[in-house]
């Protein structure tokens, strides 16, 4: 699986693969612990299998899940504030324990594009369903055109 896509399943809280650096491999291990746990807690809640996860990532269709899963995961692991809009400070930190150096620059430069998703009106506010399910969108289609895939 592409480092790329681990990011975003990093974002929504699931260790399918991941590249450990020693500089921060206990962070790292702990962070991934939190995750998964975050992660399969809201998958339980809202139906999503890691099937379910692997297919919506891969084909791009991130609509096939519910939405609020995404909005669980993320808000889990501080990626959505409690106002459900995106945190881009608490989001660099994670990028930064998934990728390093020139990886880490062009997935930041994504993480701050996709920053306009709390520019966009949502019908269900603070819950950050909506939100959530643009931003990984949006992460996608940021990747689809750089080496990571």
């Amino acid at each position: 699986m592409s480092k790329f896509i681990y990011l975003v399943l990093s974002l929504v809280v699931v260790s399918i693969s991941c590249y450990k650096y020693v500089y921060a491999y206990q962070d790292v291990e702990s962070t991934n612990s939190r995750r998964h746990s975050i992660m399969a807690k809201c998958a339980h809640k809202f139906g999503v299998t890691d099937n379910d996860l692997r297919t919506a990532l891969r084909s791009g269709d991130v609509d096939v899940i519910d939405p609020c899963f995404w909005s669980c995961c993320f808000k889990g692991t501080g990626v959505l504030n409690k106002e459900g809009l995106y945190d881009l400070e608490a989001t660099l930190p994670l990028i930064k324990l998934t990728f390093r150096d020139d990886d880490y620059k062009e997935v930041q430069e994504i993480a701050k594009l996709c920053e306009t998703v709390n520019n966009e009106i949502v019908n269900n506010g603070d819950a950050g369903c909506e939100r959530a399910a643009m931003l990984v969108s949006c992460f996608l289609d940021g990747g689809s055109n750089r080496h990571f895939y």
